[in-house]
């Protein structure tokens, strides 16, 4: 938390350090808050997808469900267009109560191998899932590639 904390006085219109505290106030029971510097962090980016997707969280965690969906139906929307964050909108589906599709997406995540999947196994947005099954199984389809060293092929 310092650490966004340090970034937004350095910077206060940095849209990641906003957006990115947004997760911490979650995890720190502080919603209103969260929503705020997500809501801020979007508005910043002006509505860069990444953003959109925080703020979407922000939003289902809040209890604003259909304005979160509303999000998410756009941020699917570009998908067709342009590369988005996976791992960020499983986040978002989590938030929302949409399990399936937050394994759908962290499932294209790891075929895709994206970078954030390194994070899954520590990543607390995931709290929510990490008790299902599917959760463990996805882990292993991480391990043998994320273990590999820099410069190594993949």
């Amino acid at each position: 938390m310092q650490l966004f904390e340090q970034a937004i006085s350095l910077d206060p219109k940095l849209p990641k350090g906003h957006s990115l505290s947004s997760l911490a106030h979650l995890k720190r029971g502080s919603p209103e808050v969260a929503l705020e510097e997500a809501e801020l962090g979007d508005r910043l980016s002006q509505g860069s997808t990444p953003y959109l997707v925080l703020h979407a969280n922000a939003l289902a965690a809040s209890g604003e469900v259909e304005e979160a969906r509303t999000i998410l139906e756009e941020v699917e929307g570009r998908r067709k267009k342009e590369n988005v964050w996976l791992v960020g909108l499983a986040i978002a589906y989590v938030s929302l109560g949409a399990p399936d599709i937050a394994f759908e997406r962290l499932e294209e995540a790891v075929q895709e191998r994206v970078g954030w999947v390194h994070w899954l196994r520590i990543e607390p947005s995931l709290d929510g899932i990490r008790e299902d099954a599917r959760f463990e199984e996805l882990l292993t389809k991480v391990t043998p590639w994320s273990a590999a060293s820099p410069g190594q092929d993949l």
